[in-house]
């Protein structure tokens, strides 16, 4: 008798191993975009800061842009510091530091496809980062 596996058999592995995977994705999906959130959230949080700490070191004025997909730090006209976001910011927000101090402040929301938003808010006066996730 020869020993293998019948056509019926290879079926049944092909539909339980499919019926796995098909669990497994959504939640591998939502794992990389919570994940690519996250990293655009801290990238956020210290370029803000790196400007205000250079606008407090230079003694002058430091704008951060957000925009679609870009967060830039600007002195001036030259571009210091610039890095490509992954999410998508609402709108164009710009944040700027004079002397250490918040010049501009405010917030802004932004999310990834399908996600909720995250709303990021430089406090006006003392010119803290804060990061506030709505329910996943």
């Amino acid at each position: 008798m020869k020993a293998g596996h019948t056509l019926i058999e290879l079926l049944v592995y092909i539909a339980i191993v499919s019926l796995i995977l098909s669990f497994v994705f959504p939640i591998f999906n939502t794992m990389t975009e919570r994940t690519l959130l996250y990293e655009d959230v801290k990238t956020m949080k210290s370029m803000i800061r790196y400007a205000r700490i250079v606008s407090y070191f230079k003694n002058c004025r430091v704008d951060v842009f957000l925009a679609t997909k870009l967060v830039r730090v600007m002195l001036g006209k030259r571009t210091l510091k610039a890095y490509k976001l992954n999410v998508d910011v609402r709108g164009d927000t710009h944040f700027a530091f004079s002397n250490g101090v918040p010049y501009i402040s405010g917030e802004t929301k932004f999310s990834i496809e399908g996600s909720l938003p995250v709303i990021l808010t430089v406090t006006p006066v003392i010119g803290k980062v804060n990061v506030r996730k709505l329910e996943w």
